[in-house]
């Protein structure tokens, strides 16, 4: 008899611990308007955000469809965005179906109401510079939303800071506040307003370079141009003078042209005197060698004496001259007399060639200075021998 009842005290526990689970674990599904509206006025918008909370409690996003009892009213997209279209009333009802195929609504009962008459000035602004002229627009939009074409009326609180005609064109005229109302009468005579306040100001005077540099190669030149505006933002051509810091390495002339004298770095300043102040404005200018070009080559012998060995040409910087320097594996016959090297553009003759020096090292790197010669002047280095006039050699200049 106690086994029994013992079995018995076992049985109601395990059923309740079951039953406590099943209670624990299987909860009530929801979908819910976090944002719900009673009114939404015509031709406004709503986008509605929800939550939605499944058997076992947790928050997920599932897909919810959305539809409206009257789309004449409200319409409603795929992702809850409402529009209101006409007065009247509708029914949003947005729902989700469930994994085990139950669906869950949610029900959203909303009037479109009519929304206050308004004239609004489309491109409001805060301040104008004195002289400048601004023209607004302005839209009338009824209680239905609509917009309607009536003739607005524009006035100026003070006509001597700023003016503004029948258009709505508005004019600075001196420092100072003004209030611009747009005005519409609507056909049942009542007047709508709208305002936008503005500030007339003047802007500091400027002049600036336009056309700065960072680097200029000895010798160039570079043209600089300046624009200088008013404090009434008006762009004028008053005379601008142009200094240099330092004219040995950089001059400027009076209408801003800089040449590049030596290597080093010079600021060049614009300066404008105008009614009110001194204005300036400066470059800082570095200036640098021209870039040296190198070409070389390889001699080779033309006839029955040696002649072999490299060569480098290159210019010298801040010059017109060229350095030949021959190689240390140079090596030429002493057997010529009279062995001249020559530039040449054709080696087959020293007619218009540039004789460079009788030659007197056969063997060895030795060097000679070309004056008054670019390096693109001539195509090749010629071993001429003066005597009897043949090439003993040549090597190209590359």
């Amino acid at each position: 008899m106690k086994y029994l009842q013992f079995i018995l005290f076992l049985s109601l526990i395990f059923n309740s611990c079951i039953e406590d689970d099943i209670i624990a674990d299987n909860q009530t599904e929801i979908l819910s308007f976090n944002n719900t509206i009673a009114e939404l006025g015509i031709k406004n918008t709503h986008l509605y955000n929800t939550k939605y909370t499944n058997n076992i409690g947790e928050v997920t996003t599932p897909v919810i469809n959305w539809n409206s009892s009257n789309s004449n009213i409200i319409s409603v997209s795929n992702t809850g965005l409402l529009t209101a279209l006409s007065i009247g009333e509708s029914v949003i009802t947005a729902s989700v179906t469930t994994e085990n195929g139950s669906i869950i609504t949610n029900e959203n009962n909303i009037a479109v109401t009519a929304v206050a008459k308004k004239l609004t000035i489309n491109n409001v602004i805060e301040e104008i510079i004195i002289s400048n002229t601004h023209q607004y627009t302005a839209n009338y939009t009824d209680k239905l939303g609509e917009i309607e074409d009536l003739k607005v009326s524009w006035n100026s609180s003070d006509n001597s800071i700023i003016t503004v005609t029948n258009e709505g064109l508005i004019t600075a005229i001196s420092e100072g506040l003004a209030t611009i109302t747009a005005s519409t009468t609507t056909a049942d005579g009542e007047i709508i307003n709208t305002e936008d306040t503005v500030t007339a100001v003047t802007i500091d005077e400027r002049i600036s370079i336009n056309n700065p540099i960072i680097e200029l190669n000895i010798n160039n030149t570079h043209q600089y141009t300046s624009t200088y505006t008013n404090s009434l933002g008006e762009t004028e051509t008053p005379t601008i003078t142009w200094q240099s810091s330092n004219t040995n390495i950089l001059t400027v002339s009076n209408t801003g042209l800089i040449t590049a004298i030596a290597a080093g770095e010079a600021v060049i300043t614009a300066t404008v005197n105008s009614s009110n102040n001194t204005l300036t404005t400066q470059d800082t200018v570095s200036v640098i060698g021209n870039a040296t070009q190198k070409k070389s080559g390889t001699l080779k012998t033309s006839s029955s004496y040696e002649l072999r060995g490299d060569f480098i040409l290159k210019e010298i910087p801040n010059t017109n001259d060229l350095e030949l320097i021959i190689s240390e594996n140079y090596k030429a016959s002493e057997r010529l007399p009279g062995l001249y090297l020559y530039f040449t553009n054709n080696i087959n003759t020293v007619a218009n060639a540039k004789e460079i020096q009788k030659v007197t090292v056969f063997k060895g790197t030795h060097t000679y200075i070309i004056k008054n010669t670019g390096i693109n002047d001539f195509t090749h280095l010629l071993y001429w021998c003066k005597p009897f006039g043949i090439e003993v050699g040549n090597g190209e200049i590359k």
